[in-house]
């Protein structure tokens, strides 16, 4: 296994055939790039999955065009040439992964209708990959026990979810007992922390009055929905410390907050440490140094709330 920082990435990684026990995961990245960032027209043997986690990239596929904001998904069909470039004014953040699907649609049969032979399929509302996703770059970037039954749970889970996104009907899944509201706020607020989120604009995408849905949310909850919003930033900002080396300013600024200063004095409230001495505990995974990562792929051609 050979980690690599492409020469287009600022920060991050990527790997070929991360686990010789799970061949299914065949590529694996996280990466922020320039905002010029470019990838060379390419295609691929299996599936390729692309969550974008913050600023913006078009792909180009089959002759159709697609932004990339954050928390859109982008599915690229085997064999089907791509390329991208940024258009953002930030550094573009995302995760991306090539997979063969037959080994997973072997073990979950109920999936294999989904993924037909379209050229690209695009999800605006991705966000629900996060988490899975993440555990699968988690598996992949750090040493850890069990890595083959972990990244190939991650995998599967990964798989499932964007199954489930690719074929649902619109509609939420409700638990009992909670508010309906209340779960979609907490969705929106876990799903998109980097929004500068004002608590009468989250008021108005539910329906509800902002003073009834911070009521309603801290009965629920625990916890005001400000004070949810800051506990999600900080728990990625620890996630993302723990495996890279990106710079702490440009994390805090990625994941809404206001300042460096504020984030900060909101880690160091929240975890008793500073960003700083909570990364030093952890060893980075450090990059090969190179110019450019093999891609097992074809190249065609040279808000803070207020009430």
């Amino acid at each position: 296994m050979k980690y690599a920082q492409p020469i287009y990435a600022l920060a991050g990684f990527a790997v070929e055939d991360p686990e010789s026990t799970v061949p299914e995961l065949l590529y694996a990245g996280e990466q922020w790039t320039t905002t010029n960032f470019v990838a060379p027209k390419h295609a691929h043997d299996s599936w390729e999955f692309y969550l974008q986690i913050s600023g913006e990239t078009v792909w180009e596929v089959g002759g159709e065009s697609y932004k990339l904001a954050p928390g859109n998904f982008l599915v690229v069909a085997p064999n089907a040439y791509h390329n991208a470039c940024g258009c953002s004014k930030s550094r573009p953040h995302f995760f991306v992964a090539t997979i063969d699907l037959a080994c997973i649609l072997a073990r979950y049969a109920v999936l294999k209708d989904t993924w037909h032979g379209e050229t690209a399929m695009f999800v605006p509302h991705g966000e629900s990959l996060f988490v899975p996703f993440s555990q699968v770059i988690r598996e992949v970037s750090v040493s850890l026990l069990h890595r083959t039954e972990g990244l190939r749970l991650a995998l599967d889970a990964l798989v499932v979810e964007a199954s489930r996104l690719l074929e649902q009907d619109g509609t939420d899944p409700a638990l009992a007992g909670i508010h309906p509201a209340i779960l979609r706020a907490q969705a929106l607020l876990f799903n998109r922390p980097n929004r500068q989120w004002r608590l009468a604009d989250l008021a108005q995408l539910l329906g509800l009055s902002p003073g009834y849905l911070a009521e309603c949310f801290t009965r629920e909850m625990g916890i005001s929905p400000h004070q949810y919003l800051l506990q999600v930033r900080v728990d990625r900002a620890k996630e993302t410390l723990r495996r890279h080396d990106v710079r702490i300013t440009d994390l805090a600024l990625e994941l809404g907050f206001s300042s460096s200063q504020h984030f900060a004095s909101t880690f160091k409230r929240l975890t008793g440490t500073t960003a700083q001495q909570y990364r030093s505990q952890f060893r980075p995974m450090t990059a090969t140094p190179e110019l450019h990562i093999e891609h097992p792929c074809t190249v065609q051609g040279d808000e803070w709330f207020t009430t």
